[in-house]
């Protein structure tokens, strides 16, 4: 077991798809050989859910200074084994090396198709509940395995308004039954709290359980811009570290992963709550930050961390404070229990609701 694979397996990310960031680049000549996507392969999937090939997902959230709120939307197609996602403003994966199974370069902005869509992952197999996908790189890599598992929902019935942002029905509920209401009642998100619309039958969506990978892996991001500065290799990354006091020995623990040389630090400081590595990696004659992660993400964990957040520091303190102890204790716990539900994709039935809700609310 190598040095890096240990100390990568003891940091969990949530790691979905590949993980989200910015930035493309071009393909690599460090990359290992292609294997071929057709070889050995199980038939390729023809539906994601329901009979469709096309589901959509939403992201209803505020703008950087919280003044404006908007919405988008997200259509996720399966076309001959990939599945791509159709949006305006696409967020590229970063590149992604695992010990054995080489470099996975992903679509950039240079291979990018607006018209298509943005190539994601090779769909490797799809159930109701699971689905097993490999992050879509360019020279047909499968080794990164990851396996999803989800939930099937029936909306019929269910107010649409939870399935956008849970607080928003569940502030409003509160206040309503308290005699009250919000501060700006005309606002969007005061609009879509107080929305009673739910979904017909036949709306139905799927939430992510569980995301399992195959291999742990490392995560950077090649724009030049993002490169270290000042340094063209580990060892200089490393002293470096050690002039900026974040670690006490410049000697890092290096390793050639996918045919390129990727490093880690253990950074002083470090208390009970365990250590704490930085992670590099040389590129085309630069060298740049890296991300561990082991693909290990749980619905549970995530809904353990949201109560936790909820329930600690002075925002839930501000919160008793404005509404009292019992009704702070049960919008938290609402919104908790009605994220539980909230879904990731949603079929044609779901979506062509969802879309009706939300240009009522805008005004169209």
């Amino acid at each position: 077991m190598l040095k890096i694979k240990n100390s990568v397996a003891l940091i969990t990310l949530p790691f979905f798809i590949a993980a989200c960031g910015g930035g493309g680049g071009s393909d690599s000549g460090n990359a290992s050989a292609p294997s071929s996507p057709a070889s050995n392969r199980t038939p390729v999937p023809q539906t994601l859910f329901d009979g469709e090939k096309t589901l959509y997902a939403y992201n209803v959230q505020q703008d950087d200074d919280f003044s404006v709120w908007g919405s988008t939307k997200t259509e996720w197609s399966l076309d001959q084994g990939v599945l791509y996602e159709k949006t305006a403003n696409p967020a590229f994966n970063p590149y992604i090396v695992t010990e054995k199974g080489g470099l996975y370069v992903p679509e950039t902005r240079e291979s990018y198709d607006a018209i298509q869509g943005f190539r994601h992952v090779f769909v490797q197999s799809v159930g109701e509940t699971e689905w097993v996908t490999t992050p879509y790189n360019q020279a047909g890599l499968r080794e990164l395995k990851m396996t999803r598992t989800f939930r099937v929902i029936d909306l019929n019935g269910v107010r649409i308004s939870e399935q956008l942002v849970p607080f928003a029905p569940v502030l409003y509920d509160l206040w309503t039954a308290r005699g009250e209401q919000a501060a700006d009642p005309e606002a969007f998100i005061s609009r879509l709290g107080a929305s009673q619309d739910v979904f017909p039958a036949g709306a139905k969506c799927i939430q992510m359980q569980s995301v399992k990978a195959g291999a742990v892996s490392l995560q950077f991001n090649p724009d030049p811009a993002l490169a270290i500065t000042g340094v063209r290799n580990l060892q200089g990354w490393a002293e470096q570290e050690k002039i900026a006091g974040n670690v006490s020995s410049a000697n890092p623990v290096i390793e050639t992963w996918g045919g390129l040389r990727v490093g880690y630090l253990v950074k002083d400081g470090t208390d009970n709550t365990g250590t704490e590595y930085l992670f590099a990696i040389e590129y085309q004659g630069q060298v740049y930050r890296a991300y561990p992660s082991d693909g290990s993400w749980s619905l549970d964990a995530f809904i353990n961390a949201l109560s936790n957040e909820l329930k600690q520091g002075n925002s839930y303190t501000e919160l008793i404070n404005i509404m009292g102890a019992d009704d702070a204790e049960s919008y938290v716990n609402q919104t908790i229990e009605v994220t539980r539900n909230k879904c990731d994709f949603y079929n044609t039935a779901a979506a062509e609701n969802i879309d009706t809700l939300l240009d009522k609310l805008n005004g169209k």
